[in-house]
């Protein structure tokens, strides 16, 4: 009886360890289609001149995880000829540096604190999460599938220019 339960217990802490990576490896998968994700729409979005610096700078808002990976992703590509410089914002106040923010869900409740600092530069703002008013695309998971929302307001009152390939794209 002894032996019955002691199987029982290693089979369960298994069950448990294989159920925990495979949700961290799921929550790394969905960071890695994210950045493949931004890496492709700023390569489909036209900023103007004026408002892109030495370096294309993304910030992320409210995920090491994700700026982790978008660190990871894109320490050797380039938008154009700018490198990409990828800031963990600990604020909204941050954001005023930047082209990209992309916000967490964690995070999606300050958006429009981050709205106030972004409200007159050319900043793409990408919300993890569905419903964020002032994001100009949101990421949409459906099914085990991602894909994303595109707000063209948002993006023409940033003076943001999108392809008609992205927006086919779009949901």
């Amino acid at each position: 009886l002894i032996m019955v339960s002691m199987k029982l217990r290693g089979i369960f802490f298994t069950l448990a360890i294989l159920f925990y990576y495979s949700t961290l490896k799921a929550s790394e998968n969905i960071n890695l289609m994210q950045t493949m994700y931004i890496y492709n729409y700023i390569k489909l979005i036209k900023w103007p001149d004026e408002s892109v610096g030495e370096k294309f700078i993304i910030g992320v808002y409210g995920s090491d995880q994700m700026y982790t990976a978008l660190n990871e992703y894109t320490k050797t590509r380039k938008v154009g000829p700018k490198s990409i410089l990828i800031m963990n914002l600990r604020s909204p106040a941050d954001a005023v540096k930047c082209q990209v923010v992309f916000i967490s869900s964690e995070k999606s409740s300050s958006s429009s604190e981050l709205k106030d600092y972004l409200e007159n530069k050319s900043c793409l703002v990408i919300s993890e999460k569905e419903g964020v008013s002032h994001s100009g695309i949101e990421f949409i998971k459906k099914n085990d599938k991602l894909g994303f929302k595109i707000n063209e307001n948002t993006l023409r009152t940033h003076k943001l220019i999108i392809s008609q390939q992205l927006m086919k794209m779009s949901i």
